[in-house]
């Protein structure tokens, strides 16, 4: 990682199923979990959802920030054993997303009422279409009936 630049003194990539082995290491060494998040890559060229996990550690700081591909499962792993403050920020994910944590101990919406059948920070969240990769064409709908 570039810290001066992005803010993180490394940047990794890991597996799904391996996060709770990795989440266990950063405790160990006395790590702190900053923030779980997601990004919808689904409709350009990483083709899927990715979380984002940010480790820190207190004192001098030692930023990490690991990104985890799902492909095509849409779930992770959760790591709430090892840092409990992970369930809200699972279900933070989970409620806005739609990405599930395996092994969660209650994976339940957070912030949206929970008859909610949407996941609002999904790209195609209110389309009727999904975005492309394509770029967008004019709207030729917006003037009405003619």
């Amino acid at each position: 990682g570039d810290y001066p630049v992005n803010g993180f003194h490394h940047v990794h990539t890991c597996q799904a199923e391996a996060i709770p082995a990795v989440g266990a290491i950063f405790r160990e060494a006395g790590s702190f979990l900053e923030m779980i998040t997601a990004v919808d890559h689904r409709f350009d060229d990483i083709g899927c959802f990715r979380l984002v996990y940010t480790f820190n550690h207190f004192g001098a700081a030692n930023r990490h920030r690991i990104h985890v591909d799902l492909g095509d499962e849409e779930s992770g792993a959760t790591l709430v054993k090892c840092f409990p403050a992970a369930d809200w920020m699972e279900r933070e994910v989970f409620d806005m997303y739609g990405i599930a944590f395996a092994d969660h101990p209650d994976l339940r919406r957070i912030l949206l009422p929970e008859d909610a059948d949407f996941f609002a920070l999904r790209k195609d969240f209110g389309q009727m279409n999904p975005p492309s990769d394509e770029s967008a064409e004019g709207d030729e709908d917006a003037g009405g009936d003619e």
